[in-house]
């Protein structure tokens, strides 16, 4: 099994939503789905000619190539999503970083886990920033992204 990570660039506007509902698509996403980055590049694989239709086709039901999730990387910086133990105080933006590993540990162990209540200062309001992108340095990473609502009436049927 070999691990690959990809850089790479949207060179063109890109419409990535969650999955569709009954009435549509729901709202744009900050990452793009793993289902989307290899279907993405299975197409191009099969387009330049290095993947045969029977190879799409034996992909397709035994799937060899899988992808996680395409995070945005900002000044060079990655991202990933922040896990349910990372908190901001509202008062002052600072972060307040309880770190998962030592929350496991703790549960493991049979301890009750030390889950912050208050920042260093002392304030009472803290924010959650699961599921937010952060960086290494534990900012908030917003992709630039437009949404829109797009309605398509056929005069026809009307």
């Amino acid at each position: 099994m070999r691990f690959l990570e990809i850089r790479f660039r949207v060179k063109s506007p890109a419409i990535v939503t969650r999955r569709r509902s009954e009435r549509g698509f729901k709202s744009s996403l900050d990452s793009i789905p793993g289902s989307t980055l290899r279907g993405a590049l299975l197409s191009s694989l099969f387009y330049q000619g290095r993947v045969s239709r029977e190879n799409l086709e034996k992909e397709r039901n035994d799937p060899s190539l899988i992808c996680t999730p395409a995070y945005p990387v900002v000044k060079d910086e990655k991202s990933w999503p922040s896990h349910p133990f990372v908190f901001r105080c509202k008062a002052t933006h600072q972060l307040v970083l309880n770190k998962a590993g030592e929350v496991i540990e703790d549960l493991e162990a049979g301890r009750t886990p030390a889950i912050p209540i208050v920042c260093p200062e002392g304030h009472a309001a803290l924010e959650s920033l699961h599921p937010k992108l952060i960086d290494s340095k534990g900012n908030l990473v917003a992709p630039e992204n437009f949404s829109s609502i797009c309605v398509g009436i056929n005069k026809n049927r009307a």
